[in-house]
């Protein structure tokens, strides 16, 4: 039986906060709570093998433009509609030469490119699969998407070598540029011009633009200090942290940006530029928030968490209400919402692990996460909230419900008497001697003089 649905007046409804359903059937009662002073709380669904995901442990997850989710697994590529998974293997995909999967990329024509464990490439477009990029001599090596456009795809193998592939319709052949005989830079990032970022291991800027490599001078007048990390912004700008200072790229050279209302060293080992503007700061075990030159906001419940492990992260990421989320492969999840309230999770709030390899925002707004040997996750916020058997309610039929302004719930139940709902506790009141009695049918909030 469908339930009756009992709203509020307007007035009410903005005292009390808070909307409440009654089912005529009387199973349960439910409280839908308005979350915007708190964090999300969250319902997590799990995927495993067990629910034919080729493997528990998840390496990376996209979404091409049909709405099919794939799923990168140590033991094959999985696509998701929602209901069903189907894998794709060397054994009937000829075109996938290996079963595990380091990376998923979507292009700028939708495109899917599977990376896989040799750091061979295959393409996904309109149904088929296609090798684009032979597997390599050596294992575990992961290659990836780092801009693309409608003509040209540019990848970076983990060694700094940049590929490149015409897609002009022509079935153009591969460019490929090494950085150097012993060098081994990091790629960090692609700023508005199509250049891109590296970090040499003796921590020096190498860019690589028209066609080749090349040193930044003096760094960039970041010269003599020790670089940690370059990101790029919404508008390809690109932000340096260093020993002790925060500088953005001006065209020219680095410009100082460090917060001036704290004078304390720092150590910005990871940045996160978000599109509102602001800066978030990964400064030794302080998360924080600058905006301008100043520090406007920290996570102080993240202080000291990570320790030595904070450089484990797996990644930053804004979801599409500009709320922030940090992966992290042996320490779950984290999110700091758009308004500041930070929230860890993991196994303790149902994640199936606590190793987080990758984190996606699917085009419903659906969160979903890769977990080791934990499979695949999606988390669902929880709009409702129960109180039944379980939480002590004596009868499960629930006749009347009254709020008050405190957030206090009063119910009236069918041979339970009167209950409290109060601070997550249940106090039950008889109200009277017989069975009968305690079958509870109108409520109502008494107003006294002077009071609301």
């Amino acid at each position: 039986m469908l339930p009756a649905v009992f709203p509020p007046s307007k007035s009410s409804a903005r005292r009390a906060g808070s909307l409440f359903f009654s089912l005529a059937a009387g199973l349960v009662f439910c409280v839908l709570t308005k979350l915007m002073a708190a964090p999300p709380d969250y319902l997590v669904d799990d995927f495993d093998s067990e629910g034919k995901l080729p493997s528990s442990t998840v390496t990376s997850i996209e979404q091409t433009p049909d709405g099919y989710l794939w799923i990168g697994t140590y033991n094959g590529l999985a696509r998701f509609d929602g209901a069903r998974f189907v894998t794709f293997d060397p054994v009937n995909t000829p075109a996938l030469t290996q079963t595990r999967v380091q990376g998923l990329y979507l292009d700028a024509n939708g495109t899917l490119w599977i990376n896989t464990i040799r750091g061979g490439l295959t393409s996904y477009r309109d149904g088929r699969f296609h090798l684009e990029w032979p597997d390599q001599p050596q294992f575990d090596l992961h290659t990836t998407l780092v801009s693309s456009s409608n003509s040209q795809v540019t990848f970076v193998t983990q060694f700094g070598e940049v590929l490149r592939k015409s897609l002009d319709g022509t079935n153009g052949a591969w460019t490929t540029v090494a950085p150097g005989a012993g060098l081994r830079p990091i790629f960090q990032c692609v700023d508005a011009r199509g250049t891109l970022w590296f970090l040499m291991r003796n921590g020096h800027i190498l860019r690589f633009t028209n066609g080749g490599f090349a040193p930044l001078p003096e760094d960039g007048g970041l010269g003599g200090r020790h670089i940690y990390t370059l990101e790029a912004d919404d508008h390809g700008e690109v932000w340096a942290g260093a020993q002790n200072e925060i500088a953005h790229w001006d065209g020219q050279q680095f410009v100082e940006m460090t917060p001036t209302n704290d004078t304390a060293e720092i150590r910005p080992i990871l940045l996160f530029p978000t599109r509102s503007g602001a800066l978030w700061v990964l400064d030794g075990s302080r998360l924080r928030k600058m905006e301008g030159r100043k520090w406007v906001a920290e996570a102080r419940q993240w202080q000291g968490l990570l320790g030595s492990a904070a450089q484990r992260a797996m990644g930053f990421h804004e979801d599409r209400e500009g709320g922030l989320w940090y992966n992290h492969y042996g320490n779950g999840l984290f999110h700091i919402t758009p308004d500041g309230e930070y929230q860890r999770l993991t196994t303790q709030n149902g994640l199936p692990g606590d190793r987080v390899g990758a984190w996606f925002q699917s085009s419903d707004g659906g969160i979903w996460m890769g977990v080791d040997h934990g499979g695949v996750a999606r988390l669902r916020i929880r709009h409702f909230h129960v109180i039944g058997p379980a939480q002590g309610l004596p009868a499960r039929t629930a006749l009347s419900i009254s709020g008050s302004t405190n957030g206090t719930v009063w119910i009236g139940t069918a041979g339970g008497g009167l209950c409290r709902w109060e601070n997550g506790h249940l106090t039950r009141y008889p109200v009277g001697y017989s069975a009968s009695a305690d079958f509870v049918f109108p409520l109502r909030r008494a107003r006294m003089a002077g009071r609301g």
